[in-house]
């Protein structure tokens, strides 16, 4: 797959929202995988991720695509309609489009679905479960990554 960048999207204070910064958080940065929590503006980080280099941009955020709670889905820019709700200035479809031309990486969404983003809230038992889960796979992919370049396997 080659290098990839994942990148934390949310807002800690709104309860789930947070989901993609706590991800980033637990998350373990190797020469393969680089880390980027880009809070509540990620367009502001368009430059830090097109220098990255990244033959993967990853964007992590809990978005509303209908599933329960703590379930996740992996979208591609033509995926997003239009009209989803997020929290963010700049819709995730525009985003990711303009990312894959300025950085020329695959862009991907993993969503992560929220139970509540209201202000103050603690993230729900099923997110924090789901982005704990997402951590250790991704994190023990990481290991056995660096393992198999170690033994030449």
């Amino acid at each position: 797959m080659g290098r990839v960048l994942v990148v934390g999207i949310g807002n800690e204070m709104r309860g789930d929202d947070g989901a993609g910064p706590a991800l980033v958080e637990k998350l373990d940065a190797s020469r393969e995988v680089m880390l980027l929590d880009a809070g509540t503006v990620p367009e502001s980080f368009i430059g830090k991720m097109r220098e990255a280099g990244a033959d993967l941009i990853l964007l992590v955020d809990a978005v509303d695509f209908g599933g329960r709670p703590g379930s996740i889905a992996f979208f591609q820019a033509e995926e997003i309609p239009e009209g989803w709700c997020t929290t963010h200035q700049v819709p995730l479809g525009v985003l990711m489009r303009f990312l894959g031309q300025e950085a020329g990486s695959d862009v991907l969404l993993l969503g992560i679905q929220p139970r509540t983003i209201c202000q103050n809230a603690p993230m729900s038992p099923e997110v924090e479960a789901s982005v704990g889960t997402l951590a250790e796979i991704i994190n023990s992919r990481l290991v056995a990554g660096v393992e198999a370049l170690r033994t030449g396997g």
